[in-house]
């Protein structure tokens, strides 16, 4: 906008303060290929082109160009390899027009699916405002909120070219921050490339055709073991109606670099828990609440929840008109569902716990990060669940399950649902052919992947390997003593036992 009522054209932001430069009337044309990005086989002879009388200029290394940029007259041609090409159109009296850009793979071979990113320098490696650095602060920078414009395409496993858009970007995860290779979030923003990312990666996601943010992950703190065991776990939740992010294998690259194995996630956020529920209603979606943790709002209010929480202590739910009042407004089995996957799980990292509720709903949880489950035979977390409701629990309200499992028929529906998981979801010979299914999917990866990030990474093909044996050691052991610790643990009898849980035994003998 400039001075007055004219409509015109800026060249620099300057938020917060007047207008620093006169506009321009039009913006010059964005530049086309001839050829966009793909997997070649040689140099296909791409060209960029706009408007009679512009100059389009081109860089090679992720910059967006400038008007000191080479014109596109002196392209050298793609070589093999990986070839990021940002081109922008320039014309004096106009603004110059945004920036293209296109990613080339000349004679590279991928089996997944590829992911490219490109950006300027100064948003990823800069001491000051870099995303991928430390930095010079009291806080690393990866630790910040920052979100900055990055280019975002798209190949699928048969290398075409499904998105290829301007979006925003931030560093996230936990601990994985400190990790040399770190997760990336993708956020589709409509002032830069778009609303929404218009695509569907995840086969099991139908019907789905957009996402507005995707996660970038390289494994959390499993990156150094399996690299895959949470998106591997969670995906037992299909078909529950539990929530859980999907997940594909694929590799990255940035500003045509290498930056390893990743798996693509769904991101939890009110417009993907809303496609989960089918919801579509826009003031349904923007009203949702999502709590994480024991308390840490991330949307909405938590005083409703919290006066549920009230309720449940404060009241006998073996009283039926109590436990009606709960039941109306939490869903009991979606709930015990989440449980009864931690406890089966062996979850060793129960605080990440996160669980919404949409106008006219009901509270309902999601099953996320797993990173730590199947580790070892241990009651784990079982005994967090079942402390008193007035124990003091800092990770996660254990509250609900101690409370409603003292009505027997809510005790009666978790053991069914327990024995329902482990005889749908835990035949260890499935889980097991599971893994090997994901070994096959990364084991082509492994070795760059680890030449790649040897910090972040398992420090060899054969660690990983053995890692993989580990995992399938515990599945192969782990479901008997759960078995035998619910029994103990709800007194069950030898025939009570065998009611819910004697198919599963025989199932995996």
């Amino acid at each position: 906008m400039g001075n007055g009522d004219r409509v015109q054209f800026l060249g620099r932001v300057t938020r917060g303060a007047a207008n620093a430069e006169d506009g321009y009337d039009e913006r010059t044309r964005t530049v086309d290929f001839t050829v966009r990005g793909g997997f070649y086989d040689q140099d296909p002879g791409t060209r960029a082109y706009s408007e009679e009388g512009a100059t389009v200029r081109y860089t090679l290394d992720g910059s967006t160009p400038e008007e000191t940029s080479s014109a596109w007259e002196t392209f050298p041609g793609l070589k093999n390899g990986v070839t990021v090409v940002r081109a922008r159109a320039f014309q004096e009296g106009k603004l110059p027009s945004e920036t293209t850009t296109q990613t080339y793979f000349i004679n590279v071979d991928r089996s997944v699916p590829v992911v490219s990113l490109t950006t300027d320098d100064k948003y990823l490696f800069s001491d000051k405002t870099g995303l991928l650095v430390p930095g010079s602060g009291k806080t690393a920078n990866y630790y910040r909120s920052w979100e900055y414009p990055i280019n975002v395409e798209y190949y699928n496993a048969d290398h075409d070219q499904e998105i290829n858009q301007m979006a925003s970007f931030r560093v996230t995860g936990a601990t994985s921050r400190t990790y040399a290779q770190k997760a990336i979030s993708l956020f589709a923003r409509s002032a830069l490339g778009g609303s929404s990312f218009e695509f569907n990666p995840f086969p099991n996601r139908e019907g789905y055709t957009e996402y507005k943010a995707i996660t970038l992950r390289a494994g959390g703190t499993e990156s150094y073991k399996t690299r895959f065991k949470d998106a591997m776990l969670t995906r037992l939740a299909l078909g529950t109606g539990l929530f859980y992010q999907e997940s594909v294998v694929c590799v990255a690259y940035i500003n045509g670099q290498y930056w390893g194995q990743y798996n693509l996630r769904e991101r939890i956020n009110k417009d993907s828990l809303a496609a989960f529920e089918g919801i579509t209603d826009k003031q349904t979606i923007h009203d949702v609440t999502i709590i994480k943790g024991r308390g840490e709002v991330s949307r909405g209010d938590i005083g409703e929840w919290n006066s549920l929480i009230r309720y449940m202590k404060n009241h006998d739910l073996r009283q039926e008109e109590y436990l009606n009042y709960v039941l109306e407004r939490f869903d009991v089995d979606n709930y015990f569902t989440m449980v009864a996957f931690q406890v089966i799980l062996g979850n060793g990292d129960i605080g990440n716990q996160r669980f919404y509720k949409f106008p006219g709903g009901k509270w309902k949880y999601v099953l996320y990060d797993l990173d730590a489950a199947m580790k070892n035979t241990k009651r784990t977390p079982f005994g967090y669940f079942v402390k008193a409701a007035s124990a003091s629990n800092k990770l996660f309200y254990h509250e609900p399950f101690i409370t409603l499992i003292k009505n027997p028929d809510m005790k009666e529906k978790f053991l069914t649902i327990c024995a329902t998981l482990l005889k749908e979801k835990y035949n260890k010979n499935d889980l097991i052919a599971q893994i090997d299914e994901w070994q096959a999917a990364l084991e082509p990866l492994m070795a760059e992947q680890i030449k790649r990030w040897p910090k972040s990474s398992p420090k060899s093909v054969d660690t990983w390997k053995y890692e993989l044996n580990a995992f399938k050691k515990t599945v192969r052991a782990r479901y008997k003593y759960v078995i035998n610790y619910l029994s103990d643990y709800f007194k069950l009898d030898k025939e009570q036992k065998n009611a819910y849980f004697g198919e599963v035994l025989a199932m995996n003998q």
